[in-house]
């Protein structure tokens, strides 16, 4: 397929402030071109547009590389409706979401299945109200699931995508 001549456009109005929001791009982008892109029927792209945090991972790093964004780039964008419509998080959180971050600034959480290595997946599945085979395929986490678990973690959405990116990089080569 063919890339929209405009997917060039996105970084520099993200970069100088143009863009501020995920359905901000979209005033300069067909959606049918970026709903084809991606493989979603137009209607139901439309709605992820207005609800960005329903967006897979795979398909938010898809859009980054079409666009030419880094996932940091990619979580400003979507962080404000993920803000907006954050489910609650338990009150008591498990404490073993507490190591996550020396872990992370010691470098030794370098992929998402290294949280749950820490946090058994159960624990972390009924945080976020989802079943545990909701982590077999990292791919099809949501946004939305991610930035609650970041939350958890007290790590945020940029830091979440890069973990998942690493994991998922590794999982697509072998």
């Amino acid at each position: 397929m063919e890339k929209d001549d405009r997917y060039k456009y996105i970084h520099p109005l993200v970069f100088w402030g143009r863009v501020k929001e995920f359905s901000d791009i979209f005033d300069y982008l067909s959606k049918s071109t970026v709903a084809e892109a991606l493989g979603k029927e137009k209607s139901r792209f439309t709605e992820l547009i207005h609800r960005p945090y329903e967006l897979t991972f795979e398909s938010v790093y898809q859009l980054s590389k079409l666009w030419k964004l880094s996932l940091q780039q990619m979580a400003t964008l979507i962080r404000p409706e993920c803000s907006k419509n954050n489910p609650e998080v338990p009150e008591q959180k498990d404490k073993r979401y507490n190591i996550i971050v020396p872990l992370f600034k010691e470098n030794k959480i370098k992929e998402f299945k290294d949280i749950l290595e820490h946090i058994p997946k159960s624990v972390v599945a009924n945080d976020i109200g989802k079943k545990v085979t909701r982590f077999d395929q990292i791919e099809e986490i949501t946004v939305m699931e991610l930035f609650i678990i970041g939350n958890l973690c007290e790590l945020d959405l940029a830091k979440m995508f890069n973990l998942v990116k690493t994991q998922y990089s590794k999982e697509n080569k072998s």
